[in-house]
């Protein structure tokens, strides 16, 4: 914070810091979209899936998966990664935009004490 004092003023430490804010915005919003198309392309493999197990079913009922049927569950459990992987960056993301926007609060409440 110091380094960022000294570099600008205040205000532009302000607008620097509101920037950076609005770019984790949209970082989020990206990683949120990103999200939900994930687990809509989740949710369309596990209907095939099931359709495909039911024509398994009736064509033969051996208990052996056949490799169409592997591929498939390690194709999900992928997507099942892909989207804990994103929520884990969405949650890490949400905190910084939580800590600039504290950040900014304050030099806001700051600038005003001082203008006071």
């Amino acid at each position: 914070m110091l380094k960022v004092k000294r570099e600008f003023t205040e205000n532009e430490a302000v607008l620097s810091l509101l920037k950076i804010v609005k770019e984790l915005q949209l970082e989020i919003g990206m990683l949120k979209s990103e999200n939900e198309e994930a687990l809509h392309h989740i949710k369309t493999l596990k209907c095939k899936v099931e359709s495909l197990k039911f024509i398994d079913e009736n064509e033969s009922c051996s208990s052996a998966k056949s490799k169409k049927e592997w591929l498939k569950d390690e194709l999900v459990a992928s997507q099942h990664q892909q989207i804990k992987e994103m929520q884990a960056k969405l949650r890490t993301l949400k905190i910084d935009h939580e800590y600039w926007q504290n950040k900014y609060c304050t030099l806001a409440a700051e600038k005003l004490q001082l203008t006071v």
